[in-house]
């Protein structure tokens, strides 16, 4: 709350990111927590990038914290905000069998528990980084046309696309420079799959 406080006491809109999995509702709690340090031996990918072992449970918690936001700062706020599921599922961020059926099966519940708190909400996702076109456009082809988890019908709520492009970040002379070209590339790829999607031309990406 304490953090959301000061971006709303400061007039900054919230992109609220629903992630990562709390530990007692991770598939793999054990090691929970991660530990980085420049030039270590570090383990990233713990507990909380695991799906959750109880997705009514877990979809029960997005939207308590929904309706507690609507409390807390009012309907007109919120519905003002972009909510999104998860960082980078493509790579490590994400540890599942299946990245993209478990991701997607994720995300309806995830949107359905926000959409119930406030169907006016604004949701989408994934959230892809720089290699991640192909992850995109099975996402997109899901919230189109597959059936949700959640609900049962053909679909997702898709209210917005976003991914983001990264370069190839090299050390040079001390200093990191990051590669444009691949950046670009990235750029090029994401919206390749974006748009040869023809019902999401008038999405925000």
């Amino acid at each position: 709350d304490r953090i959301f406080d000061t971006y709303i006491d400061r007039k900054m809109k919230p992109f609220v990111e629903i992630g990562f999995m709390p530990e007692a509702l991770s598939t793999h709690p054990e090691p929970y927590r991660h530990h980085w340090s420049a030039g270590g031996s570090n383990k990233l990918e713990t507990g909380w990038a695991y799906p959750p072992k109880d997705f009514k449970k877990w979809a029960e918690l997005i939207h308590q914290w929904v309706k507690h936001s609507i409390e807390r700062y009012g309907k007109a706020e919120v519905e003002s905000w972009y909510w999104e599921l998860w960082n980078e599922p493509d790579i490590m961020y994400f540890m599942s069998p299946d990245k993209v059926t478990d991701y997607c099966k994720m995300y309806d519940y995830a949107s359905d528990a926000v959409k119930r708190a406030l169907p006016t909400a604004r949701i989408g996702g994934p959230h892809t980084t720089g290699g991640g076109a192909w992850f995109l456009r099975s996402f997109i082809r899901h919230c189109l046309s597959d059936t949700n988890a959640a609900t049962g019908k053909i679909g997702a709520p898709l209210d917005f696309v976003v991914f983001h492009a990264k370069g190839s970040p090299e050390i040079v002379n001390g200093v990191v420079r990051m590669g444009m070209k691949a950046q670009l590339n990235s750029i090029k790829d994401n919206f390749s799959v974006i748009t040869s999607f023809a019902e999401i031309k008038n999405l925000p990406v």
